[in-house]
């Protein structure tokens, strides 16, 4: 098996060793491999929609008892409580809020929920607290020139966090409070970026890329001298 991504790689050090994982949206079984492989996780269920990939793992699950394959659309093909850790990796925000809203049942039995998405991270953030989860850790890294943010939360058993603001809001406040950096870096490049589509408008700008902007300079001025 090759080497996890960088990407996955920060998905698999957020899983906590000893307990079962549910790998949902599998495609190749990469992470789930991994985590066996790593002895992290004692067993791994992979789940996806696609019968491609569903065949495929299974041609390596006959070769890895530890590894579970079932076919289904999101949580669906999970019962509550037999996954601890719940992943969903590689995927947009819209989809993965859908996942989850849809099977409140399965994530609230589970200690743990990792989401990693290819965009709008920081909209899955708030509408997963608004849901009554809470943040408890986070990871940053760059792979082929796209940021991504990985973020592990549990059920909260107050009920929904308060709503996050600023810069907190944008890259969580776990990264925010300790920055990697990775995350310094993409930060400076991102407001130089909104600089120049700023300096391109005719219009008045977005409140959008104005908010965007001054939550990046407020993360910056936080964090000071590099």
């Amino acid at each position: 098996m090759p080497a996890l991504s960088a990407r996955l790689a920060d998905v698999a050090a957020l899983c906590p060793e000893g307990a079962v994982v549910a790998d949902i949206g599998s495609d190749h079984g990469l992470l789930p491999l991994a985590l066996l492989r790593m002895g992290r996780a004692p067993r791994v269920i992979a789940v996806d929609l696609h019968p491609g990939p569903v065949a495929q793992l299974r041609v390596r699950a006959a070769a890895e008892p530890r590894l579970e394959v079932r076919a289904g659309d999101g949580l669906a093909p999970l019962r509550p409580g037999e996954a601890q850790i719940i992943v969903l990796a590689g995927i947009g925000a819209r989809l993965a809020e859908r996942i989850l809203r849809a099977a409140p049942d399965v994530w609230a039995a589970a200690a743990r929920v990792i989401v990693q998405v290819n965009e709008g991270p920081e909209e899955l953030r708030a509408a997963l607290l608004g849901m009554g989860m809470e943040l408890v850790d986070q990871r940053f890294v760059e792979e082929r020139g796209r940021p991504f943010f990985t973020d592990a939360l549990r059920p909260r058993a107050e009920g929904p966090a308060p709503p996050l603001s600023g810069a907190a809001a944008l890259l969580g406040p776990r990264l925010l409070a300790a920055p990697p950096p990775a995350l310094r870096g993409w930060v400076r490049r991102e407001m130089a970026r909104l600089d120049v589509i700023l300096a391109g408008l005719a219009l008045a700008p977005p409140p959008g890329l104005v908010e965007r902007r001054a939550a990046l300079v407020a993360a910056e001025t936080s964090w000071g001298p590099a």
